[in-house]
């Protein structure tokens, strides 16, 4: 098993919501700051790209959500106007079922005046478990294949 040289996210929440206008349950994941920095100034290459989708079809498959050509990752561009291994968001079928950072906090992650230690990635109209499970899913799938890419490990 590969690691990183230190952990960079955490799952904060995955809980069924009092106040359902927002969705029935919340996702909370955030990653750290300076691994969220690397993942910015590094560029997705196509190939990386496509091999992230073909994982996410296959989680969203394997619990019943239709693959959509709709529902893909979505990923930011960085200053030199490069997609970024750097996630903005990513979703599932559902209404607007995404988890990813808000607008505010990503343009300051771009120009680099974010002073937080963790970027936050906070869910919308997450309405069945199904959908926690997935958006879950791909983004660990996402954080784990942007640490390889971009930071070095070790065994």
């Amino acid at each position: 098993m590969i690691y990183p040289p230190e952990p960079f996210y955490v799952l904060d929440d995955i809980t069924p919501r009092n106040d359902i206008s927002l969705g029935r349950y919340n996702i909370n994941m955030g990653i750290k700051t300076d691994f969220a920095m690397k993942f910015l100034d590094t560029e997705l290459t196509d190939f990386a790209y496509n091999k992230l989708e073909e994982l996410r079809n296959i989680t969203l498959k394997s619990v019943g959500l239709i693959n959509s050509k709709d529902h893909r990752y979505v990923f930011v561009k960085n200053k030199q106007d490069k997609t970024s291994w750097l996630l903005g968001y990513c979703h599932v079928e559902g209404n607007a079922c995404d988890l990813g950072i808000e607008g505010g906090e990503l343009d300051s992650i771009i120009n680099k005046n974010y002073t937080c230690n963790l970027i936050e990635y906070s869910s919308h109209n997450v309405d069945s478990m199904q959908q926690s499970f997935a958006l879950l899913s791909i983004w660990l799938i996402w954080a784990n294949y942007a640490c390889t890419n971009c930071i070095k490990l070790t065994e």
